[in-house]
This record gives structure tokens, sequence and C-alpha cells, in this order.
């Protein structure tokens, strides 16, 4: 924990006690650092409130320029406190705010707490297994947005062994080892 931070922290201004709690947390958790990437699931418990009330703290820090939102994706929030300065070439992109306030909890139900890809059963508490993890369809690492449209919920194995292919090339790859065609469980359901 950063003394320095922690301070900075107390001493701002904010609307509610719950973006206090935000800047204390965020304090702890980036350390020395001014720039660093949380988990929004830990922030969730910290602050002892839904991730959408969370979330709308956080993008009213943001707002009032207080922090500095780069982005939010496979449940983690990257974040730097209003006096860091990005190093060159690294871009501020505009914040996904449909992902931030999407939570797992609403993915999870409307997915029948269900893998997308297999169908097995997954869990959006990280002390059961399979733990439930974002998964981006078309990978973010080709193009790929954090957004609603673009999020699914899967299960460890299936999100490793697509890795950074898109669904199309995930079944292609599926079929070919399997040697059947492939629907996948969400394609069913949707």
């Amino acid at each position: 924990m950063s003394l320095a931070n922690t301070v900075w922290a107390m001493e701002q201004r904010c609307n509610t006690p719950l973006e206090k709690l935000v800047l204390i947390y965020l304090s702890d958790a980036i350390g020395d650092e001014a720039f660093g990437s949380v988990s929004i699931l830990k922030l969730n418990e910290f602050c002892c409130a839904s991730g959408e009330d969370v979330a709308n703290a956080v993008l009213d820090l943001d707002e009032r320029q207080v922090l500095q939102v780069f982005g939010a994706a496979d449940d983690k929030l990257e974040v730097a406190f209003s006096w860091y300065r990005p190093a060159q070439g690294r871009q501020r992109q505009p914040v996904d705010v449909t992902l931030v306030r999407y939570s797992r909890l609403e993915l999870l139900k409307e997915q029948g707490g269900k893998c997308w890809y297999c169908g097995c059963a997954i869990h959006a508490d990280p002390k059961l297994e399979p733990f439930s993890q974002l998964e981006h369809q078309h990978p973010r690492s080709r193009g790929g947005r954090s957004s609603k449209e673009n999020i699914v919920l899967a299960c460890r194995p299936c999100n490793i062994r697509k890795k950074d292919r898109t669904v199309e090339e995930f079944r292609a790859w599926m079929e070919a080892r399997n040697g059947t065609p492939v629907e996948f469980h969400g394609e069913r359901t949707s």
C-alpha cells in the first residue's frame, strides 16, 4: 500500500461515500504506481455494492477527471490517478461503458449458467469450479471490442482452446479435430 496514494485518495472531494471507497481500494490495489489493472469483482466486493453502482462511481470519477479509465475487459479495469501521464505511444481508449455496467451475473443468468461453447455448468463465484471467464468472441488482439455483443461467458477449458480464434475459426478447428459439425451451446439457445 502506498501511503502517498492513500493520502491523495482521502483528500479527494467525492460526491458519494462509494466514490471514496473506490479511490481507497484503487490506492491500495495500484500501490506505488499511479497506473494499473484491478479486478472489477474484487473492487465490487470491497465496496459492498452492486457492479452497476461501482461502475457508475468509477465513471463519475473519470468524468470529473479524478481518475483516468483506460479500459475494461476480462474482469479487469485499467485505471490511473489524475496525475498519471501515459508513456509515449500509449493512447487513452474510450471506455466501453456497456461492459463495465454489464456484470458477470447478468451474463450468467442470460446464458442459463452454462458455458457459451460447450454448455457445461459454470459459476460466478471464483471459489467454485468451473469459474466463468469473460470471453471475447471476436478477440481483442484482432480488433474485437469489449462490448456487450462481443462478450460471453465460457469455462476455462473452452477459453483456453479458443485462444485468439474467432468463433468461426474455433468452430472449424473443433470440426477438424472431432470430424463432425459443431454447433455451440450459445447458438442453440439464442
